[in-house]
């Protein structure tokens, strides 16, 4: 007896070998970075660097300048910084304050010295009259006391008469400084010397007038004539001053009057005269007047303090 082989006999019932063996999936692998690459300047998406300003130093200087009112370097400095920083593409605003700084400081400059012109001004007038008035006083006092203790001959509320020679008194006139020249010579009783630049000009007068009254009133009528003639003002009180170089030994009072007037060309000038009438009518004068910035005392004291009368004993 053949032994069956144990196959079923039905073969296509059975099951094909493996073939509802499902395949398991095969894991998909990513290969990982071998290691994570640093960001490098230049590569890939660059960082941003803040703009240097060019105008920041100039601007703080001249804000600086503009507040120790220093405006004629901070303004350019300012107006500098503006331009350096726009061409930069950054902010201004430093010298756009430095520029306002400056520009507030010229104006405060303009200001400050208006101010102070407008205060020297006023000191300066208001020390001429005192200088003045001090003047006044001084020879008023000299006045009373030349008389008091006999210093003082003939004083302006006294008449003084020259009895000698023709009866009359005339200057004798001092030479021209250096500075100065002759213009006018013993000319119908002038005389005259004059600056070199023709900035002041110093005159005597002597003649008769008809002008009547005691020494003092008439004196007063020919400084007063001798003003309006000249369309001048009075300026500060008058004063005197005491002629002692006369030829008889006397010393003599005369009034003097500060004033003021135009020139030709119509230029600011002052003056002073000094002057004396006696005798019916018989007159001596003494001017000096000069444009109003030249005006100087010590030409007058030097010019005077030459002066010589003679009276009729040279």
């Amino acid at each position: 007896m053949t032994p069956q082989s144990p196959v079923p006999s039905d073969q296509s019932s059975l099951p094909e070998q493996n073939s509802f063996v499902p395949t398991p999936p095969q894991p998909s692998y990513e290969q990982p970075p071998l290691m994570a690459q640093p960001s490098t300047p230049g590569v890939g998406a660059p960082y941003q660097v803040a703009a240097e300003n060019p105008g920041k130093t100039l601007g703080i200087v001249s804000i600086v300048l503009g507040a120790l009112m220093i405006w004629v370097v901070g303004l350019p400095l300012g107006i500098v910084s503006i331009v350096k920083s726009r061409k930069a593409q950054a902010s201004p605003m430093l010298g756009i304050i430095g520029t306002i700084l400056n520009a507030l400081a010229i104006i405060g400059s303009i200001i400050l010295v208006m101010l102070v012109v407008m205060a020297y001004g006023g000191l300066k007038e208001s020390a001429k009259e005192v200088q003045q008035e001090a003047m006044s006083n001084q020879a008023k006092l000299d006045a009373e006391t030349q008389s008091a203790v006999g210093g003082l001959d003939v004083p302006i509320t006294e008449p003084y008469k020259v009895t000698k020679g023709d009866g009359n008194a005339y200057w004798s006139f001092p030479a021209p400084p250096s500075g100065w020249k002759l213009v006018t010579f013993d000319k119908e009783g002038v005389n005259t010397i004059q600056r070199t630049d023709d900035s002041a000009q110093f005159t005597s007068y002597q003649g008769i007038e008809s002008i009547t009254g005691t020494d003092e009133e008439a004196t007063r009528t020919g400084i007063n004539t001798y003003l309006t003639a000249l369309s001048a003002k009075k300026v500060g009180a008058e004063s005197s001053m005491i002629i002692s170089r006369m030829s008889d030994g006397k010393s003599v009072e005369f009034i003097t009057q500060n004033y003021t007037f135009l020139a030709p060309d119509s230029v600011p000038a002052k003056g002073r005269i000094a002057g004396r009438v006696f005798d019916n009518g018989h007159v001596l004068l003494v001017a000096y007047y000069a444009l109003e910035d030249t005006f100087s005392e010590t030409d007058w004291d030097s010019l005077t303090a030459k002066l010589h009368i003679n009276d009729g004993v040279m």
